[in-house]
């Protein structure tokens, strides 16, 4: 049995537990970068070679075990 001291509890915390999650509010910003590049996975035999006239952005590794590496950059001066 529910005594009234524990309901009188229950409801008060359940109350501020409502009240505190409208205090927090999230903003959604959008941050675009400046410029981006991809870089690949360096080979012996090719050397160094990155996308950065490309249209695209890859990130992580492809079908034959090469890694690609996505890289943004921020004007954060404004």
């Amino acid at each position: 049995m529910i005594t009234p001291k524990t309901l009188i509890a229950v409801t008060l915390v359940t109350a501020l537990g409502f009240a505190g999650a409208t205090s927090a509010i999230a903003t959604i910003i959008n941050l675009t970068p400046s410029k981006d590049n991809t870089l690949y996975e360096y080979d012996a035999a090719e050397g160094d070679h990155s996308n950065g006239a490309g249209f695209h952005l890859f990130a992580g590794e492809n079908g034959m075990g090469e890694l690609r590496r996505g890289v943004l950059a921020f004007d954060i001066a404004g």
